[in-house]
């Protein structure tokens, strides 16, 4: 994982979702979209997550959940790292 998105494991070590047909698709829609360079814009796939840091802001990003889903073919939702970091701190308690 890039320097950009360290911290992150422990939020992704805690999501749950279905992982169904989903690998096998993303090994073949990966590439095309690994290709994929905005400025200003890094995203990072694994398994069951897409890490997205626009480091303009969100409103001013090209990429957003929207691209995501229509590239990968799958629903998706967004949250930022403190939201995540705050649903865990709910969690644990």
């Amino acid at each position: 994982m890039s320097d950009q998105f360290s911290g992150t494991k422990d939020v992704a070590d805690n999501l749950a979702f279905s992982l169904d047909n989903l690998n096998s698709y993303l090994e073949s829609a990966c590439p095309e979209v690994e290709k994929i360079n905005y400025p200003n814009e890094i995203f990072h796939i694994t398994d069951n997550c897409v890490y997205f840091l626009p480091k303009l802001g969100a409103s001013k990003a090209k990429m957003s959940t929207n691209f995501f889903e229509n590239k990968l073919k799958v629903t998706a939702t967004a949250r930022n790292y403190n939201t995540m970091k705050k649903l865990l701190s709910f969690c644990a308690s």
